[in-house]
């Protein structure tokens, strides 16, 4: 166990003070936004006072490790964000006197999520079920991918960039999307209501759910460009294992800023990734994984949802997108990059601040692929994004 006086000072954006709900009794307070016992950005008010991560994490530590602490200083200790790693007895009577709650700690499953109640273990792993015809994902014995045919015939080099096959073929993935949507019971455990729909947090199959989509969406999205499509397949392998989390983190952006609150990220099924995951943080290496997951989400929230809304990112946008994305791996890409840039000038001139927009969708790219590797990373750390979780065909794209 790492000592108290190590933990880091977390800081979230004023524009996140609606903060990820757990199925622990949560609320919020827009103008609550300084942690009421270090004076830190805060994160919530999980255990019943507005408080930062670092505190979060250390009041629950010491509740459920029922450790007890000795002052030198007679119980005099300021507790700041510069010293409250100084007196950790002080710390947590401030704790205490600032309303936050030992009984408002909830125990939660040692090794992972906690399943509803009246769940099987057939009925999770039918979360990560996709319907018999999806012919694109490889097999778990593959170790190599079969690419469909182009659903428009295959492209040419005078014109890479078809928008309207591309929206059409979006439009029809989306739909597929809501074949997935579970419909959760208002008192469902762990269920956040959000707009206009009842969403549960995201467990390993969910995770799981998401990448399978995005390698088959993602598969049939690239096989409408020819450059792609003239690329050895070992090529194309290596390029979908990054390429689709990029797709996937698209997808799941547009849905997000549709039907999340803030401080929530959304997957294509409806499951949302909150700030703090539904783990049982007692151990150093879960309290880093906590920790990991945090700044992960908080990546996704600030350097993808926030231009999304901000910029009011339409369908034809995220094609946009994906085209761009998939034209910055290949140097053979240049005319369906050109001619997607193009069409994208065209397209933002009808807004308002036209270029301005378009540069600023352009950026967005870098957003992403910055996303893309902090996936990654946190498929090491967290047991949420384990990859030994995963079913082998999708270990089978993603580990090349």
């Amino acid at each position: 166990m790492s000592s108290p006086s190590n933990e880091p000072s977390t800081s979230l954006p004023v524009e996140l003070d609606t903060f990820a709900a757990s199925t622990e009794p949560s609320t919020s307070t827009p103008t609550e936004t300084l942690c009421t016992v270090c004076g830190a950005q805060a994160s919530g008010k999980r255990y019943g006072a507005v408080s930062c991560l670092g505190c979060i994490v250390f009041f629950r530590r010491t509740v459920l490790k029922k450790m007890k602490y000795r002052c030198q200083r007679d119980g005099n200790c300021e507790v700041t964000v510069e010293t409250r790693c100084v007196c950790r007895h002080c710390r947590m009577e401030k704790c205490l006197k600032m309303g936050m709650n030992p009984d408002a700690i909830q125990i939660r499953d040692v090794i992972g999520p906690r399943r509803r109640q009246g769940s099987s273990a057939g009925q999770m792993s039918s979360r990560s079920t996709i319907s018999p015809q999806t012919p694109f994902l490889p097999s778990p014995s593959s170790q190599t991918m079969s690419f469909p045919p182009s659903l428009t015939g295959g492209g040419t080099d005078n014109q890479e960039f078809d928008i309207q096959s591309l929206l059409q073929l979006q439009k029809s993935q989306w739909d597929d999307h809501k074949n997935y949507c579970e419909e959760e019971e208002k008192f469902t455990d762990g269920c956040v209501f959000m707009k206009n729909d009842y969403h549960h947090r995201a467990t390993s199959p969910d995770i799981n759910l998401s990448l399978k989509l995005a390698i088959q969406n993602s598969n049939q999205f690239t096989s409408q460009f020819k450059f792609f499509q003239d690329l050895e397949e070992s090529q194309r392998s290596n390029i979908l294992a990054e390429y689709s989390i990029g797709f996937m983190l698209i997808d799941q952006a547009f849905k997000t800023v549709q039907d999340a609150d803030d401080g929530f990220w959304l997957l294509q099924n409806g499951s949302f990734l909150g700030l703090h995951p539904d783990f049982n943080f007692e151990e150093a290496q879960n309290e880093e994984a906590e920790k990991c997951h945090f700044d992960f989400v908080t990546q996704l929230l600030t350097t993808i949802r926030k231009p999304f809304e901000v910029l009011e990112v339409d369908e034809t946008e995220c094609v946009v997108l994906k085209t761009l994305l998939l034209c910055s791996v290949s140097a053979d890409s240049e005319n369906s990059r050109n001619q997607c840039l193009k069409f994208l000038m065209q397209h933002c001139s009808a807004k308002t601040m036209g270029l301005e927009r378009f540069g600023e969708i352009v950026l967005l790219i870098s957003s992403i692929r910055c996303a893309i590797k902090a996936f990654y990373n946190i498929t090491k750390v967290s047991e949420l994004f384990s990859v030994a979780n995963f079913d082998q065909d999708v270990r089978d794209v993603l580990v090349q």
